[in-house]
């Protein structure tokens, strides 16, 4: 006597069929949330890390090389300038005579230090002691000017704080000076805050 076997499924049911769509799903949606950096954001926290570092850095180059070390501050960039003695042949004349104290004046500081550029997308505003700083363009030659934020060989700064936005986000970050060491970083989240 022959057994009757049923026939042989060929193929999947559709449990099988739907636990593989919603596997699938939830791949593909944590690939999408992975993946999705807007660059834009990204660049700026990364200049905005940078700019940090750079006050930092010169801040420290202060102490180690025992100079007082400037930072002006353009709409389009930062400089570093320092207080430097004035060498010229009237000051040494007045110097023999020791009638006159040296002069010291505010110059480019030419060393590893070249100016930050700000991106264009990028807006900073800048404020000394909570007051609000216009800032101009960058010029070709810095002549007879006093830098807004100075950095002491004793670690003391000018207490200040720097604004950065960008165009299409909400989000504000903040670099500030504590008046004595290091610049810290904050993020606003928001403009109105």
């Amino acid at each position: 006597m022959k057994k009757h076997h049923p026939a042989k499924q060929n193929g999947f049911t559709l449990l099988e069929l739907l636990v593989v769509l919603v596997i699938i799903g939830l791949l593909v949606s944590m690939a999408v949330v992975n993946t999705d950096i807007d660059r834009n954001k990204q660049t700026f926290l990364q200049h905005s890390t940078a700019l940090k570092f750079f006050f930092e850095a010169v801040a420290e180059e202060a102490i180690i090389t025992n100079q007082t070390l400037g930072i002006m501050a353009f709409r389009d960039g930062l400089k570093v300038m320092k207080w430097e003695k004035q060498q010229s042949e009237e000051i040494e004349s007045n110097l023999n005579n020791q009638s006159e104290a040296p002069t010291y004046k505010w110059v480019a500081f030419s060393s590893r230090y070249k100016p930050a550029k700000i991106p264009e997308t990028m807006v900073y505003e800048l404020r000394i002691e909570d007051k609000d700083v216009v800032l101009d363009y960058m010029p070709q030659e810095i002549k007879d000017a006093e830098p807004q934020i100075k950095l002491f060989s004793t670690g003391e700064q000018t207490l200040s704080s720097l604004l950065l936005t960008i165009d299409d986000d909400p989000r504000v970050i903040e670099i500030e000076s504590g008046g004595l060491g290091r610049y810290y970083s904050s993020d606003l989240k928001d403009r109105n805050q």
